[in-house]
């Protein structure tokens, strides 16, 4: 048996056409969250697109950014480079060496060294009359004397190189062309006459 209630307010309600309130309440609540759903996915949507543009232009910023400064730095290093050659180019070249044509100085002819003159001949006076003719030449002779072995040919002994020119200058004088250095005899120059020595000469 269905339980019985005091009657109340409702039970005066009277039937209407009007069916499904709860139902539209539903709809209208069921639109409303559409609307905000789209509005949220469009801007979902927007902010994706404006990150997405702003990768790609950070990406292409810093592509131009790294090919400026590779250019920049192709750019210096080059021309450090050719500067650097250039300089090294010019360092590098080194003025020629000149080469001297200058030759060693002669020694000059000493006519004022001593002289000594021995005759290694039989014929006396020999050694005087060259002594006479090489001091009217202007040579300094300071002794004569005989020479204890016989030479076939006139030589003319200098102790030391520097004085082989003034050795040759005076066997020149004397018609001989024989000199040699020698440290046997007490003069700097001996010259020693031997055979083939003439007044004449």
């Amino acid at each position: 048996m269905p339980q019985q209630y005091p009657p109340d307010e409702f039970d005066d309600v009277t039937d209407s056409d009007r069916r499904g309130t709860h139902r539209e309440k539903s709809a209208r609540l069921g639109g409303v969250s559409s609307i905000v759903f789209v509005a949220i996915v469009v801007v979902v949507v927007a902010l994706l697109g404006i990150a997405v543009v702003n990768i790609v232009n950070s990406g292409k910023a810093g592509t131009d950014r790294q090919s400026a400064i590779s250019g920049d730095n192709g750019k210096s290093d080059s021309g450090k480079a050719g500067d650097k050659n250039g300089k090294s180019g010019k360092s590098s070249k080194k003025p020629s060496a000149t080469k001297s044509t200058s030759k060693s100085p002669v020694a000059a002819v000493d006519k004022s060294e001593n002289v000594q003159v021995l005759n290694s001949t039989t014929t006396a006076g020999m050694a005087a009359r060259a002594s006479e003719k090489l001091r009217d030449d202007g040579w300094s002779v300071s002794s004569t004397g005989n020479y204890g072995t016989p030479q076939d040919t006139t030589t003319v002994y200098y102790s030391s190189a520097d004085l082989k020119p003034t050795a040759k200058a005076l066997a020149k004088k004397l018609g001989t062309t024989k000199v040699e250095q020698s440290t046997q005899f007490a003069t700097s120059v001996t010259v020693v006459l031997g055979s083939d020595y003439s007044d004449s000469q």
